[in-house]
């Protein structure tokens, strides 16, 4: 919430960006994974009927976290909807449908685009003016336990058919004959003070004497916490990420189920092949989400991360003349872009046009899909073997 000396605003009016004090949400886009997104409305903006927030206009928009939305408001859904698929509402909505594609369609120009934003608010208003005319029907509740086809049809909507008679009752339930096992308790950590228990079990050599003394250490380790580990004196840690964790899976091959579980998921996602399309992203700001801190911090004793062990998912090739052919599709950071020109690439230089006017001038970067697999690029180079394969025990 934003604060301005000592008034805390609760948000802004999404089309004229006026914090005055009537503000009706509108409408809530609900983001993919974490949190949502409110539009509300001021007084005038409401008489106004004006959709669409001048926040996230695409003049406007500095592409954070959300594409530009397509808002039709919940009240204007609560009032089409005991419409039902009337004749009258099928041709504004296919109008409705076919402009809000065209707006997200990139191969367009803006003013295409925005000539496609205006069809689309026309559209709603065409809504509006059609569930202010049906409003004057009376509409009739539902009875507890009434589904939609048992409602009465209203006049601007045909009669639905008699809803289809129930299956049969094969019986009675009865309780099964099987006796179930009693559920299992969830595990539970360990408590600490099974550390000892811990110890034993793993056959190590228990503790004599005064643990804080070391023969060549002195008395560093004096008062050591339960937690930090099962033995009194642990050596140093290779090749482990945590330390918390147990002892590490040595001596397996790296596409071992083992090393292949620690690895994310989301760079081990197959390269697409041929002419089809660019992958999904998963949220609206594209595939690429711009993190704080990376996905896996690199190791020490890795030199290339888990990077270099991983052939199909993010590969840093550098973009060339024998790398790429106009007509190719890459996408960088998460947007697809189609190379239209690579007349710079004769003079020695690394600069691509892509299609839309953008150019970007960069010697290497990272290649999330191309229209070739990137092993087949003559770029590619093969991962190189792991140089601490085998640590000491």
């Amino acid at each position: 919430m934003p604060a301005f000396g000592r008034w805390v605003v609760s948000g802004w009016c999404g089309s004229c960006e006026t914090w005055t004090s009537p503000l009706t949400v509108v409408a809530v886009h609900h983001a993919g994974s974490g949190g949502g997104w409110t539009h509300r409305a001021c007084a005038s903006c409401l008489i106004r009927e004006r959709l669409i927030p001048l926040a996230f206009h695409p003049l406007t928009h500095d592409g954070t976290r959300l594409t530009y939305p397509e808002i039709v408001p919940g009240e204007l859904v609560a009032t089409l909807a005991p419409l039902g698929e009337s004749p009258a509402l099928a041709a504004p909505i296919a109008r409705l449908l076919a402009a809000v594609a065209s707006t997200k369609d990139r191969t367009l120009d803006a003013d295409q685009r925005h000539a496609a934003h205006d069809a689309a608010r026309a559209t709603v208003a065409h809504l509006r003016k059609a569930a202010r005319q049906e409003s004057s029907t009376v509409r009739q509740p539902r009875a507890d336990g009434a589904i939609e086809r048992d409602r009465p049809a209203a006049p601007g909507r045909a009669a639905t058919p008699p809803p289809l008679t129930p299956p049969p009752r094969l019986g009675a339930r009865r309780p099964l004959a099987i006796p179930l096992p009693a559920p299992v308790p969830p595990a539970r950590r360990a408590p600490a003070e099974a550390t000892r228990d811990a110890v034993r079990d793993r056959q190590r050599a228990p503790r004599r004497g005064h643990h804080g003394i070391h023969p060549h250490r002195g008395c560093t380790h004096h008062r050591r916490p339960v937690l930090q580990g099962l033995d009194a004196h642990p050596g140093p840690r290779r090749g482990q990420a945590g330390a918390h964790l147990g002892c590490p899976v040595r001596d397996v091959p790296p596409h071992h189920p083992h090393r292949l579980a620690r690895r994310p998921a989301r760079l081990t996602a197959p390269l697409l092949l041929g002419d089809s399309p660019p992958p999904t992203p998963a949220h609206p700001g594209g595939d690429h989400r711009p993190g704080r801190r990376r996905l896996r911090p690199r190791h020490r004793h890795r030199p290339g991360g888990d990077r270099a062990m991983n052939p199909t998912g993010m590969v840093a090739i550098e973009i060339t003349a024998a790398t790429v052919r106009v007509g190719d599709q890459l996408v960088v950071g998460g947007r697809p872009y189609t190379v239209c020109d690579m007349s710079a690439l004769a003079s020695g230089g690394k600069l691509l046009h892509f299609h839309g006017g953008e150019s970007f001038h960069m010697g290497c970067f990272t290649v999330l899909w191309a229209s070739r697999h990137i092993s087949q690029l003559p770029g590619f180079l093969p991962p190189r073997a792991r140089r601490h394969e085998r640590t000491r025990r």
